[in-house]
């Protein structure tokens, strides 16, 4: 067996740290107000250059590269967030014994069955609710034995 490391977990390691530490720099209030800084320098830059095709060449190609780079960052955050949602829903599914497939397998469903599967579960909960409460509310409750409650002593 090769000890080296496969390039590809290297290189996906590295992107995985990478976007990550991105996306939490980039959330940052501080980078808001570089951002916010930049927008304004913009917008001053432009009448000072005369709105020139240069200074629109910078822009746009500016813009663009930030706005492509953006895009697998915050993929790859979501991606990892989403996996991270899901790990944790399958364990608390686990601990809770749950197993019915259709919840486990409920990120291979399209849009239109997931939504009626949503709305099959409120109704069958709120029908298990109303009949919980039902059942609650007429079955015989057991008497507590009330202890009297001690008067306080008046010493005249």
């Amino acid at each position: 067996m090769n000890d080296a490391a496969n390039p590809h977990e290297e290189a996906t390691g590295f992107f995985a740290r990478f976007t990550t530490r991105a996306a939490t720099m980039l959330g940052n209030p501080a980078v808001f107000i570089i951002a916010i800084c930049a927008l304004i320098a913009w917008a001053v830059s432009g009448p000072c250059m005369k709105f020139s095709d240069t200074w629109q060449l910078i822009t746009n190609t500016g813009t663009t590269i930030v706005t492509f780079l953006m895009v697998f960052i915050i993929q790859k955050s979501q991606n990892r967030d989403s996996m991270a949602m899901n790990l944790k829903l399958e364990a608390i599914m686990c601990e809770l014994r749950i197993t019915n497939a259709r919840f486990y397998d409920a990120e291979e469903e399209d849009q239109k069955t997931l939504v009626q599967e949503t709305v099959d579960l409120r109704h069958a909960v709120t029908a298990r609710d109303e009949s919980l409460a039902a059942n609650h509310h007429n079955a015989e409750r057991p008497k507590l034995r009330q202890k009297p409650i001690p008067r306080a002593r008046q010493d005249h």
